[in-house]
Parts: structure tokens; C-alpha cells; sequence
């Protein structure tokens, strides 16, 4: 059995490509004027939770001679995030009068928060019933799990303040950008073989 998770119609466009995502906030060549406090920001919150779970059986039946059971399982899963936060004020020509006038400061800020959480839980079963024969010499069981898991976080923060001319009579001026990026991922990839003698792969990436 093959579980895919796929973070875009084609797989070899999704890897190199960015989904879209984020938050901007945009002053262009507009004078602001404000008694109290000018705020402009941007906040952007992006997050998977992925969890995934297979399970393959098989059931090998014989009266008689060598019984032969196979089970495998494979999960491949691709989890891609992509975040980010814009925050600008911008003029684009120079002026010797204040375009950004506040009485209680300015603020500019842009924060980025992206997580993944992924999970994926594989287990690969064979049952080799001979109803109460013994199994007999040559008697083969092959199990396999195999996963792989790509987990791709993209984000950024950014503020910017080009070509204003602020005036503040009380209170801070404050251009900050903040990302915050976390990935927790839990693969686990279990086989169990009932026959003997047992041919055992195991294989986890």
C-alpha cells in the first residue's frame, strides 16, 4: 500500500515551488498625521498538522508444505509551509517637511510565525497459519516498511521604513521584524512476522 501526500498537483513543481501564503502591510507615498500612536503591521500564521497512519496484512494459509507470506508497506509524504510577514512605509521622493507625524510614536512591525507537525505511524504484518501443521522446511515470510517524509518550512519578517521624515513628540519609534520557524517530526515504521524461519527488512528515512 502507498499513501502520498502531495503539496501540489505535481510533484516536481510542489518541491521547488512556494504556495502562497503570508501577510503585508503597505503605506506608499501617503502622509500620515495622528494625535495618538501610528501602527502599521503585519501578522502571519502558517501551520500543518499531519498525521498519518498504514497498516498492511498479510495472512499466509497452508495444510500442507512450505507456506510463503509477503507484506509491504511504503508511506511517502511531503508537507510544505510557506510563511511570511511584510510590513512597509514608503516614499518615494525626499521631503523636507514631516510626512509621518504622531503624538504618541510610531510603530512598524512584522511577525512571521510557521510550523509543521508531522506524523507518520507504519506497520507491516504477516500471518503465517498452517492450522496446526508444522511449517515445514523452506517456509519464507518477507516483511517490509519503508517511509520517507519531506517537511519544508519557508518564512520570513520583514519592516522597512524608506524615505519618511517622522516626526514623534512623544513616545518610540520601533521597526522590528520577528520569524519564528519550528518543526517536530515523528516517524515510526513497525514490522512484525509470524513464520519461521523470518527474512526481516526494515528500512526508515
Amino acid at each position: 500500500a502507498i499513501d502520498t501526500l502531495i503539496g501540489a498537483p505535481i510533484v516536481s513543481e510542489a518541491i521547488d515551488s512556494l504556495p502562497s501564503g503570508g501577510a503585508s502591510a503597505l503605506v506608499d507615498d501617503t502622509a500620515l498625521t495622528a494625535t495618538g500612536s501610528i501602527v502599521v503591521s503585519a501578522e502571519s500564521h502558517a501551520t500543518i498538522l499531519s498525521d498519518v497512519k498504514n497498516t498492511t496484512t498479510s495472512v499466509s494459509s497452508t495444510f500442507k508444505g512450505a507456506t510463503k507470506g509477503q507484506s509491504f508497506g511504503v508511506v511517502v509524504a511531503l508537507n510544505k509551509v510557506f510563511g511570511e510577514a511584510t510590513a512597509k512605509v514608503l516614499f518615494s521622493l525626499e521631503n523636507d517637511q514631516p510626512n509621518l507625524v504622531s503624538g504618541l510614536g510610531l510603530e512598524l512591525e512584522a511577525s512571521n510565525q510557521s510550523a509543521i507537525e508531522s506524523t507518520i505511524r507504519l506497520k507491516s504484518l504477516v500471518d503465517d497459519d498452517n492450522f496446526g501443521f508444522s511449517t515445514q522446511s523452506g517456509s519464507k515470510t518477507t516483511v517490509v516498511a519503508a517511509a520517507v517524509a519531506l517537511n519544508d518550512l519557508r518564512g520570513g519578517a520583514l519592516a522597512e521604513l524608506v524615505g519618511g521624515n517622522v516626526e514623534v513628540d512623544s513616545g518610540d519609534i520601533v521597526v522590528s521584524g520577528t520569524n519564528t520557524s519550528l518543526v517536530v517530526a515523528t516517524l515510526s515504521a513497525e514490522t512484525m512476522a509470524s513464520g519461521v524461519p523470518v527474512s526481516y527488512t526494515h528500512l526508515t528515512l
